[in-house]
Formats: structure tokens, C-alpha cells, sequence
């Protein structure tokens, strides 16, 4: 297994992510590479930051801590992490822990010849039935779109740092898709590797899909078709 930095975007998970980033660290502990945990805390307004403070006190040697003091959204705190992630592979994850961390080492090792890991959720049948249709519907109209086989563009991926500099990073919440697609064009050799989500899933589990979502998704799917297939790289 290649060194890897872990960038986790926390927004009002005071209950729930120094559990998270401890069953992280309990687990890949025992292999035998070097690892950081960036934990990005996105303006929440509970005592999130006091939670990732306690983890810098006890892991001082792993943890680095991104404070925004307002809210800025999942993409751009990512983006964030990414800049100023040590290693060269790098993996993010929410912080509510939705991952089993057992499930999550079978992504992390035996890697080394990929340039692109991607995690697909491997229970997703067992969440609520709108989750599991909605990204089920959005697997199959990216595949359609642009020839691919991939089982889930949100579950999670593994990527090597200096592709970020070869692709559009919107600051949207479509990022992960948008991203995966462009480093899929690029012809990166990749794996996909079954990981399993916590049944019942912790902390916020909303459903909701507004217009404003909506929107947002249809005009990245735009912009990533102009990219891909008119080689119209303009940010």
C-alpha cells in the first residue's frame, strides 16, 4: 500500500466524528504505511471543532485540522485538504462515520498498481430504497452518457494527488462524479472494490432533492459533456 492522506469534511458532527476518526485509525494502525487525517470542519455551529481538537491533542502526529470559520461546502473544503495532503494518494470520507472502517481497508491495500481506486458501495440495496434509486439512476445515465461500467460514482475513490492538477475541481456538490469521469477520460487505470455502509446510516440521512440540487446537477452534467467531448477545458 502506497502512504495515504484521509481528508475528512465534517460539518455538525459533534456526536458523531471522533468515533468515526478513532475506528479509522484503530483499523489501519496495523498496516504497515504512513498515513495522515485531515479533518476539514466546515463552519458547524455544535461543538464539532472541540471533538477534532480532542483527536489533535491524542493523535498528534497524524491529525491535521482545516477550521472554516463559516460554511463552505463539501467540494471547496475538500479541494482545501487536497492542497495540503503530504502524500500521494489521497481518499476522503464524511465525517459522520457512514463507512465501515473494516470495509474501508479493502480499498486502501494491495493498490499499488492503480492510479484510481473506486470504492462501490456493496450494501446499498439495504439503505433507504430513494438513496439507493437516486444514485442508482445517476450510475446508469453517466454510463450511458460516456461509455463507462462503474457500479457507483458516490461511493468513494482513491486517487493519486498529482492528477488534481490535470482536471476541473467544481466547487459544487457533484463533485465526485464530475471528477471521476474526467480522471476515467484520461485513460487512469483503475480498480473498483466493493465497501459496505453502516446500516442503520449515522447522522443525517435527508432525502430531500430541491431545485436548487437539481439544477446544480444538470448544469454540471452539461459543463462535464462540453469537457469531455468538445475539449472545452475553460474553468
Amino acid at each position: 500500500m502506497n502512504n495515504i492522506s484521509i481528508i475528512i469534511f465534517a460539518n455538525n458532527e459533534e456526536k458523531l466524528i471522533y468515533d468515526a476518526v478513532f475506528e479509522i485509525i484503530e483499523t489501519i494502525d496495523k498496516f504497515d504505511f504512513l498515513y495522515e487525517i485531515i479533518i476539514i470542519n466546515d463552519g458547524s455551529k455544535d461543538k464539532t471543532i472541540n471533538e477534532i481538537k480532542k483527536l489533535e491533542l491524542n493523535y498528534p502526529k497524524i491529525i491535521k485540522i482545516l477550521d472554516n470559520l463559516t460554511k463552505e461546502g463539501i467540494a471547496k473544503s475538500v479541494k482545501k485538504g487536497l492542497e495540503i495532503a503530504s502524500f500521494d494518494k489521497v481518499l476522503w470520507l464524511p465525517g459522520d462515520g457512514a463507512y465501515e472502517p473494516i470495509s474501508l481497508k479493502n480499498i486502501m491495500i494491495n493498490n499499488e498498481n492503480y492510479d484510481l481506486i473506486i470504492g462501490y458501495r456493496n450494501n446499498k440495496s439495504e439503505r433507504k430504497f430513494k438513496r439507493f434509486f437516486l444514485s442508482y439512476i445517476l450510475s446508469v445515465i453517466l454510463n450511458m452518457i460516456f461509455f463507462e461500467n462503474i457500479k457507483d460514482y458516490n461511493g468513494t475513490i482513491i486517487f493519486n494527488k498529482k492528477d488534481f492538477e490535470l482536471i476541473y475541481f467544481p466547487e459544487h456538490p457533484s463533485f465526485q462524479w464530475v471528477i471521476l469521469i474526467q480522471l476515467l477520460k484520461l485513460k487512469k487505470k483503475y480498480i473498483q472494490k466493493p465497501v459496505n455502509m453502516k446500516i442503520p446510516e449515522p447522522g443525517n440521512t435527508s432525502t430531500s432533492i430541491n431545485f436548487k440540487t437539481f439544477f446544480s446537477y444538470f448544469f454540471s452534467l452539461v459543463n462535464l459533456i462540453r469537457r469531455v467531448f468538445f475539449n472545452n477545458n475553460d474553468k
